[in-house]
């Protein structure tokens, strides 16, 4: 195992440890809703990783509550942009993933405005990779990517309040077509359900 898996592992670990411990407050009431939200991503894949690396994400959602249950559909839209010059060449990659997501959720007991959660569940990826090969500016070369598959996911978070939460996500969803990569990672996001 590599010290970059190791390292998301440990993180993964204290945010649930976290999680945990807070279960033994009294119980809170999820609200049903939509959401926007914002986060950070960081790719499973490890030349992933290493070409792009890591970047802000961004989501939406629909939290169909039923305590102390709930059903999470959501997508979330991750970009990330290289380019390098040697001259007279600049080449341009860049690399999109959007996860169309369902998830089961218990939230354990809380305080009034406090609930903290876990869930499970699968989803949809879809990535794209992108190229353009310019020669002294002058674009001479393109080509595209676009791979799909189903992947899962595991996630721990908790509200504050009726609208603001914040959660963490570890997603795994290899794809074996004409891009072979692993479209998840590890996300961190807060939100606000209207």
């Amino acid at each position: 195992m590599s010290l970059r898996r190791c390292k998301k592992l440990v993180v993964m670990l204290l945010t649930v440890g976290l999680i945990l411990g807070l279960m033994n407050l009294a119980q809170a009431q999820p609200k049903s809703g939509f959401a926007a939200k914002v986060g950070y991503f960081m790719p499973g894949d490890e030349d992933v990783e290493d070409i792009w690396g890591s970047d802000f994400s961004f989501g939406v959602d629909y939290l169909y509550a039923f305590p102390p249950y709930g059903i999470d559909f959501g997508a979330e839209y991750f970009s990330k942009e290289k380019t390098e010059t040697v001259f007279p060449v600049t080449s341009k990659v860049e690399w999109r993933v959007i996860p169309l997501t369902a998830t089961f959720l218990y939230f354990f007991p809380g305080r009034e405005g406090f609930s903290p959660y876990i869930g499970v569940g699968i989803g949809y990826y879809l990535m794209k990779l992108d190229v353009e090969i310019a020669l002294v500016g002058i674009p001479f070369l393109a080509g595209s990517a676009e791979e799909s598959g189903i992947g899962s996911h595991v996630q721990g978070g908790f509200t504050l309040g009726e609208n603001f939460f914040a959660e963490a996500k570890y997603s795994t969803a290899d794809i074996e077509n004409d891009i072979e990569a692993d479209a998840g990672g590890f996300t961190i996001l807060v939100g606000y359900r209207f």
